[in-house]
């Protein structure tokens, strides 16, 4: 730790981590019975005028049944990698999730190359192939420790979270907000993740099918901040979107700004590219001390290089959210070496999270630009044989799996079209 971090004492995410949870003493007076997240959203919600407004009731927790739960698309954390969540259809039924989850462990048997991944002795905590390595490799500094890829490094995080809850259950409920019959959730979406991956894979035990929630008044943006900073860090993509989130509450309630709800954008980078602009989204002075604690940073120049990530082509965005890249990987090895030119950057950013290195723009995968003029742009591939026939594999595996899921009419019609094709292709038989 440098001596500038030292003296400026314990920072937010520090002091929450230690207390979170926890009861505030009865010297808290009013505030007794509050846990820190409570406390915390409190100071920095902009509805509430003052703390002793929050305390007066204890919020309690109570099992929800988690298909009457759903994600806060605008949450800054994902859970599911980018490429993965055109299998979801966004239902928290059991059909859709464990489709997802079916999805996503096919996926990953091709990131790991046919080997398929030790999920269920995860979650049950037997020895699996990847804990023998660690142990043989430990004192091996010549072999390093296999990097798992993207779809299972999201997919490990889950199931570690999931193992933990299996042997000592949830220690610290999610927050959720009624909506529409239903709730959104505010806090906890991977332990909401979790309880589904182990519905999934152990149906016959009822205990995953509701998970412990309070019920709050309103997705607090703040309060959503806090709790992010709290736990594991963010990514550099996910702050940018968590103070993009911050900049458009601060301009709504302080000056009435009005921005498009993310699903009238045309991706989710271009909701949060709203407020991607310095000058005309200015933090305001008095605010500032707000968002560097809410954003766990010590300096105002941290504020501005996350702003810049907004500005970042659709394809680089997703790579470096669903690989964790650093805002300071992100900067010097593409931002800065591409010169601001988006199609350079695209192909640095493919180069770096070890895609097939493209010749030429045309392998670029197909973008819509999410800023300024470009937003109709897009750039349409032609992709690299092998990578091209893996990818229709993979469809073709997919849309089996989701023909059964259909009524035989819509079927039907499918394979209709389907033959179509398959006949327009198949060389012609001379006669």
């Amino acid at each position: 730790m440098s001596r500038n971090r030292r003296n400026r004492g314990p920072s937010s995410e520090d002091t929450l981590s230690h207390l979170e949870g926890s009861e505030m003493p009865p010297a808290a007076g009013e505030l007794q019975g509050m846990s820190t997240t409570e406390f915390a959203s409190a100071g920095y919600n902009s509805q509430v005028a003052d703390f002793e407004a929050v305390g007066r009731g204890k919020v309690t927790a109570r099992p929800i049944e988690i298909d009457k739960i759903v994600p806060d698309a605008r949450q800054p954390r994902r859970v599911i990698p980018s490429v993965l969540r055109q299998y979801w259809d966004g239902r928290p039924a059991f059909e859709s999730m464990a489709y997802l989850f079916t999805m996503w462990m096919q996926e990953l048997t091709l990131e790991r190359g046919g080997q398929l991944f030790p999920l269920d002795a995860i979650l049950r905590g037997e020895i699996t192939p990847r804990a023998m390595t660690q142990e043989i490799d430990e004192t091996d500094e010549e072999r390093p420790l296999a990097v798992p890829g993207r779809l299972e490094a999201a997919l490990l995080n889950i199931a570690e979270l999931a193992a933990s809850l299996k042997r000592d259950g949830l220690m610290n409920p999610i927050s959720v907000t009624a909506q529409g019959g239903g709730y959104i959730i505010e806090t906890g979406e991977r332990r909401w993740m979790a309880y589904h991956l182990l519905r999934w894979r152990f149906a016959a035990e009822t205990t995953w099918g509701r998970i412990p929630a309070r019920e709050v008044d309103g997705v607090n943006i703040w309060r959503q901040a806090s709790e992010n900073n709290a736990r594991s860090a963010l990514n550099a993509i996910a702050r940018a979107r968590q103070l993009a989130l911050l900049l458009m509450d601060t301009y709504q309630r302080d000056y009435g700004v009005t921005f498009l709800p993310l699903e009238q954008c045309a991706n989710e980078l271009a909701f949060y590219a709203q407020v991607s602009d310095g000058i005309t989204y200015k933090i305001p002075p008095p605010r500032m001390e707000m968002f560097l604690n809410a954003m766990g940073l010590p300096n105002p120049v941290q504020l501005r290089q996350y702003r810049t990530l907004l500005r970042l082509p659709l394809e680089v965005w997703a790579l470096a959210d669903d690989l964790n890249w650093t805002q300071s990987a992100i900067e010097k090895e593409i931002m800065q070496r591409s010169d601001g030119e988006i199609r350079t950057m695209i192909q640095l950013a493919q180069r770096k999270a070890g895609l097939l290195p493209p010749p030429g723009v045309s392998t670029l995968t197909r973008q819509v630009l999410p800023h300024d003029e470009a937003h109709h742009r897009e750039y349409i591939p032609s992709l690299p044989p092998l990578v091209s026939f893996k990818r229709w594999m993979k469809h073709f595996r997919a849309l089996r799996l989701e023909l059964d899921t259909l009524d035989p009419g819509e079927r039907d019609a499918i394979l209709v079209e389907l033959e179509d094709i398959v006949d327009q292709f198949r060389p012609r038989k001379s006669t």
